[in-house]
C-alpha cells in the first residue's frame, strides 16, 4: 500500500482530515455493517467523501459509494485491520506532530512513509520506557 496523496480532479487530500476521519470512524456508534454519514466541523461533504474514498482505496477503511446528489460521495462503514494499526500509531499527539513536521520537511508523503515515521516514534518511546 504505497498510495501517493496528490491532486485528483482538483480536490486534495489533507493529512489532518485523514486523521480526523479515522478517529471519527473508530468512535462511531454504528455496527460496522452499514455506511453512515460522517460530519467533521469545518469540512464539506465533498471533501470528506473524497478523503473517505482515498482511505478506502488505500485499504484503511471500508466505504461505500452512496452517490446522494450529482457527485460521487463515499460514506465509511468501518476501519480495516490496517486502518486500526495506522490509527493506533497516530494516537500520540507528540508523535503525530513529529511525523507532520518530517512530512513537511520532506515535502510530501505516502501512507507507508507516514506509518513508518509513526511506528519509529512508538519504538523510540518504547525503548525509552524500557530504559534502553
Amino acid at each position: 500500500m504505497s498510495l501517493l496523496w496528490q491532486r485528483l480532479s482538483g480536490e486534495t487530500s489533507d493529512v489532518e482530515l485523514i486523521r480526523k476521519i479515522l478517529f471519527a470512524v473508530e468512535e462511531s456508534s454504528t455496527n460496522g455493517l452499514v455506511p453512515f454519514r460522517l460530519s467533521i466541523d469545518g469540512c464539506g461533504d465533498i471533501e470528506i467523501g473524497y478523503n473517505v474514498r482515498l482511505l478506502h482505496e488505500a485499504g484503511l477503511l471500508i466505504a461505500k459509494d452512496t452517490n446522494r446528489t450529482d457527485h460521487i460521495f463515499w460514506d465509511p462503514v468501518r476501519l480495516t485491520w490496517d486502518g486500526h494499526e495506522l490509527l493506533d500509531a497516530m494516537r500520540s499527539d507528540e508523535g503525530w506532530g513529529k511525523a507532520q513536521k518530517a512530512m513537511t520537511q520532506i515535502g510530501g508523503f505516502t501512507i507507508d512513509v507516514l506509518k513508518s515515521l509513526l511506528v519509529e516514534y512508538l519504538k523510540q518511546e518504547g525503548r525509552r520506557f524500557l530504559g534502553g
